[in-house]
C-alpha cells in the first residue's frame, strides 16, 4: 500500500485476513510458492539452466484489485519475469534500468527516488523514461533488474513472478571462503578491539588470507556455479 508518506509499503497479513484487505484495495502478493507448487519449481530451474544462471530462482503471485497495484519502484532480483494468468494489468517500466545490478528495493516520491542504500545515485523517472503494456492471460513481460515499473490491475487480476535471486561475486566468494576458513581455529575467534596487539592480529588474518585467496583451487570454485 501507499502511506501518507508517499512512499510504498509491505506488510504480513495472515491467510484468513488477506481477502479482506485485498476488498480494500490492496495488493497481496504470496512469496516463494516455488517451496509449494512443483511445477514453478521446475519451471524456474528449467530457466535457470537454460540461461545459465547461478542464483536461485524464486517464484511470487500477485493478487491486485481493479484499479490498484504498485507505484514506481524497481526491485534487488537480476531478472524479473510476470506471468500473466487471469484478468489484465497494465504494466509501465522504463525503458532502460535506471542502474545496473541494484543490491536493493528503491521507491519514488513526489520529489525524489528513494533507496534503502548507498550503491547508487538515482534519478527520479519522467513520464518520459517509460513505456506501457497491457498483459493479458498468456503475455509473459520480462525486464531487467534495476528497471523502474509500475502497474494497475486494469481488472481483478493475478499474474505469477519469476525472478533470480539477488547473489554478488562477494556472496559467492565469501560463501566459500568463510566455510574452510572456520576450519582454522584462528578464525574461529570474536575480534575485539580491546586486544593490546589488535594491530599484529589483523596482520597476521590479513596474510592468511590473502595466503588462502592465492592457493585457491580455481577450477574447485567454478564447479560451484
Amino acid at each position: 500500500c501507499v502511506g501518507n508518506d508517499k512512499r510504498f509499503h509491505q506488510f504480513t497479513v495472515e491467510n484468513k485476513r488477506a481477502r479482506s484487505f485485498f476488498e480494500c484495495g490492496m495488493s497481496i502478493q504470496l512469496e516463494e510458492l516455488q517451496i509449494l507448487d512443483d511445477n514453478l519449481l521446475s519451471l524456474g530451474n528449467l530457466i535457470r539452466e537454460e540461461l545459465q544462471l547461478y542464483p536461485a530462482m524464486e517464484a511470487a503471485a500477485l493478487m491486485s484489485p481493479p484499479a490498484e497495484g504498485y507505484p514506481i519502484h524497481m526491485d534487488p532480483n537480476p531478472d524479473v519475469w510476470i506471468l500473466q494468468v487471469t484478468g489484465s494489468k497494465k504494466w509501465s517500466y522504463s525503458k532502460k534500468p535506471a542502474v545496473s545490478v541494484p543490491l536493493s528495493w528503491a521507491t519514488v516520491t513526489e520529489t525524489a527516488a528513494w533507496g534503502g542504500d548507498t550503491w547508487a545515485e538515482l534519478r527520479r523517472p519522467t513520464d518520459d523514461d517509460f513505456v506501457t503494456h497491457t498483459l493479458t492471460p498468456g503475455d509473459i513481460l520480462y525486464f531487467p533488474g534495476g528497471t523502474w515499473h509500475t502497474t494497475s490491475a486494469c481488472e481483478e487480476s493475478l499474474s505469477v513472478i519469476l525472478s533470480n535471486v539477488n547473489s554478488t561475486w562477494t556472496e559467492f566468494f565469501f560463501k566459500e571462503f568463510e566455510a574452510q576458513l572456520l576450519e582454522r581455529k584462528e578464525w574461529r575467534y570474536i575480534p575485539s578491539n580491546r586486544d593490546s596487539n589488535i594491530r599484529s592480529v589483523l596482520q597476521e588474518r590479513h596474510k592468511e588470507f590473502l595466503d588462502f585467496v592465492s592457493n585457491y583451487d580455481l577450477d574447485k570454485l567454478a564447479s560451484r556455479l
